[in-house]
C-alpha cells in the first residue's frame, strides 16, 4: 500500500507519530502527507508532488506554454482554478506515450486508469500534484511528458 501519510507531534520533549491510510484513490499533497522529521525519512510514503524547473523563464511564458501543451494532448481535459490559478487535469488513460499513440496496448494498467492532477506554475517551474488515481506510473508518465513538451517548446 502506498497511499498513506505520516506526521509527527512534538510537545516539549515528547514525540508521537501519527499514521493515516486510505483505501481510496485520493492522494494528499506532500506538505500534508509527509513530515520533515529526519527520523521518519525511511518510512515516508512516495512523493505525490513533482517539480520541473525551467530556469530563466517568466511565469507568464510558462503558463502560456503549459496551456498550449495540454491542449495538444489527446484524451485529457483540464480546467483552470480561479482561486490559485492552477490547472486541474483529468485523464482516462495513457494517450500521450509513444506506445499509446501507436496503438500498442502492452500496458493495460496505464490504458485503463483514471488520473487527476493539479499543475501550478511556481517561480521558474511547474509543480505537479497527484490528486487522484491508482497508477503512479501513469501520473509520472504524464508529468514527464508535459515537462518534456514544455522544454521542447522553450527551445524553439
Amino acid at each position: 500500500m502506498s497511499n498513506y501519510a505520516i506526521t509527527e507531534f512534538v510537545q516539549g520533549q515528547t514525540r508521537r507519530w501519527g499514521i493515516a491510510w486510505s483505501f481510496t484513490d485520493l492522494h494528499l499533497p506532500d506538505n500534508v502527507g509527509r513530515t520533515t522529521s529526519y527520523a521518519l525519512q525511511d518510512i515516508m510514503p512516495p512523493r505525490n508532488d513533482l517539480h520541473r524547473s525551467f530556469p530563466h523563464t517568466s511565469t507568464d511564458k510558462l503558463k502560456g506554454l503549459l496551456v498550449d501543451v495540454l491542449t495538444s494532448v489527446n484524451g485529457i481535459s483540464f480546467r483552470r482554478c480561479e482561486d490559485d490559478e492552477s490547472l486541474v487535469i483529468y485523464a482516462t488513460g495513457d494517450t500521450w506515450s509513444r506506445a499509446a499513440r501507436r496503438g500498442n496496448k502492452t500496458s493495460e494498467t496505464l490504458v485503463n486508469s483514471n488520473m487527476r492532477c493539479r499543475v501550478y506554475v511556481v517561480g521558474d517551474g511547474l509543480q505537479f500534484q497527484w490528486m487522484q488515481g491508482t497508477s503512479r506510473p501513469l501520473y509520472e508518465s504524464f508529468s514527464n511528458h508535459v515537462g518534456r513538451k514544455v522544454e521542447q517548446r522553450l527551445a524553439q
